[in-house]
């Protein structure tokens, strides 16, 4: 598999701190203030349903103490608003559409919602249609239910589509 190639038709940017091989490609994990706080290991050929298993699609680790969150060292701090994600690929096609956004890697990622919430007046996020979804658009300020995946979007060319439901809840209209 040609990673390189794999990882840019996902969105991936040169501004993305990420290693890959072969195989696999490896998202480096930062906290508000630049510190490491982990890695997501991310293999596209991988069992998808082995949820942070060494064999499946996605794996994350944390150091301990700290919360694992991809994209606060591509944030815009002087903008109001952040959208919070449920996995990388939901938040590089809003990073790359000019807004901030960040994936908590889990729903249930209590810590970087509470520092999310000191930096930002309003938090949102575009869900997909499903329980985790769901879930999601339950701890943020204000949520749009995407028709499907939001990487999908991207990568499909409904990137206006995605670009629309994002200024739909930044601009309110």
């Amino acid at each position: 598999m040609d990673m390189l190639s794999h990882l840019k038709s996902r969105g991936v940017m040169d501004r993305h701190v990420v290693h890959f091989a072969d195989e696999e490609a490896t998202f480096y994990l930062f906290t508000p203030t630049g510190q490491f706080s982990g890695v997501q290991y991310y293999r596209p050929l991988a069992d998808k349903k082995k949820r942070n298993d060494e064999f499946g699609k996605y794996m994350t680790k944390s150091t301990p103490g700290y919360t694992p969150v991809f994209g606060f060292d591509q944030l815009d701090y002087s903008k109001d608003y952040c959208f919070v994600q449920e996995g990388i690929f939901d938040a590089i096609p809003l990073q790359n559409l000019g807004f901030n956004a960040v994936a908590i890697l889990t729903y249930s990622n209590k810590q970087a919602l509470l520092q999310l919430r000191l930096l930002f007046k309003n938090i949102y996020s575009i869900v997909d249609d499903d329980a985790s979804g769901l879930k999601l658009g339950r701890i943020v300020d204000e949520y749009e239910v995407a028709d499907e995946d939001v990487g999908d979007m991207y990568t499909g060319g409904k990137s206006i589509e995605l670009g629309l439901l994002a200024c739909k809840l930044v601009y309110k209209k």
